[in-house]
């Protein structure tokens, strides 16, 4: 979200919009219904994607931001080994439970998760007995945008950072769910301003500058992952468990869907991913 330097999108109409949507967007179960058909009909592995480009030596001490069910923080803790520490903090609980289901018994020892919202982070991470410089890597794909002030939770993210440390954030950016939402407001469903923005200039518009300005080295990657759905289900499916589904839409958008398929063998829908690293911290 916004944190004071884009001008086009307000902070009153983020509130108006805010409560429902990150209600969804957070809730786990639907986090891992998205996520499934995503990676089902994906043609890039996302989460190798991530882990081919961002170092993780053995021993690092990672804070990874909006965990959720763990798509990456089990990489993380397989990547730290056993002198490593992964503290993993989201604020749905649930999500926390789904994600230490994910991790075996022997790895246990290496993660911690967190309950709590990004805005808190520091008198979170105090609570648990952690003080700054800590964290080697200060890490989180898809949720920043969560956060109530967003230049705010990057500055605490930078400030956790032991010397050398550094900041990997990944988002959607530029033309991303361009098909899907496309097809969605053929069929009457309206896209939240939010969601646009958060899904496609948000990344650009907040985190880029942001990193520009607060380190001396910024590297950013790109990824357009085909997402290639096969049948009419599939695409009912994940818009049903996103933040913008409308059920009142749905007779509609089943029939756009059907009609889409009968002259083609799947729906494409393109996710444009950007994963920005940086590092040697500005004083």
């Amino acid at each position: 979200m916004p944190c004071g330097r884009n001008k086009t999108y307000t902070l009153s109409r983020i509130v108006d919009e805010q409560a429902e949507i990150l209600t969804r967007a957070q809730a786990a179960t639907l986090l891992d219904n998205r996520i499934a058909e995503n990676v089902a009909a994906q043609k890039v592995d996302l989460i190798q994607w991530i882990f081919d480009g961002i170092s993780v030596p053995p021993g690092s001490r990672v804070l990874e931001l909006c965990s959720g069910t763990g798509a990456q923080t089990t990489r993380f803790i397989e990547r730290v080994g056993q002198e490593g520490r992964v503290v993993a903090l989201d604020v749905s609980q649930q999500a926390l439970d789904t994600l230490m289901g994910k991790v075996p018994g022997e790895y246990r020892p290496r993660v911690t998760v967190v309950q709590s919202g990004m805005d808190e982070l520091r008198s979170t991470l105090t609570a648990w007995g952690l003080e700054p410089p800590y964290f080697d890597l200060a890490f989180c794909a898809y949720g920043l945008y969560y956060s109530a002030d967003v230049g705010n939770t990057l500055d605490e993210m930078k400030r956790w950072l032991r010397p050398g440390g550094r900041v990997a954030v990944v988002g959607p950016f530029g033309q991303n769910n361009a098909q899907l939402y496309g097809l969605l407001e053929r069929g009457g469903v309206s896209i939240p301003a939010y969601v646009r923005y958060t899904t496609t200039d948000f990344m650009s518009a907040e985190v880029v500058p942001w990193a520009a300005q607060s380190f001396e080295n910024v590297s950013i990657s790109t990824v357009v992952n085909r997402i290639s759905w096969s049948k009419p289900a599939n695409v009912i499916e994940y818009w049903r468990n996103t933040s913008y589904f409308d059920a009142e839409k749905l007779p509609t958008m089943e029939r756009l869907v059907d009609e889409h398929f009968a002259n083609a063998s799947e729906f494409v829908n393109e996710k444009w991913i950007m994963m920005l690293e940086a590092s040697h911290a500005r004083t």
